[in-house]
């Protein structure tokens, strides 16, 4: 069940990416603001963890692209030769 579900989002090139901005937006980097409180630490903590989590969900997509349907072409023969 799965399987023709990520196919159904593989076969569509335009839902394809839509989902995939949509997902990847969430892991946009935003300037904080210098009244939080946070140290460096932590700052490079959330850093590291949305490129980490971009990359897995980068990762996933290209999973997701496996299971698109390969279509199947058949040799035409030249009935001019």
């Amino acid at each position: 069940m799965d399987k023709q579900i990520l196919r159904v989002i593989a076969d569509n090139p335009a839902l394809f990416d839509c989902l995939k901005n949509h997902i990847l937006d969430e892991f946009e980097v935003e300037t904080p603001q210098a009244d939080l409180g946070v140290t460096d630490e932590v700052l490079g903590q959330i850093f590291r963890a949305r490129l980490v989590g971009k990359n897995k969900v980068q990762s996933a997509f290209k999973k997701v692209l496996t299971y698109k349907t390969v279509e199947i072409l058949e040799e035409k023969i030249n009935m001019a030769r």
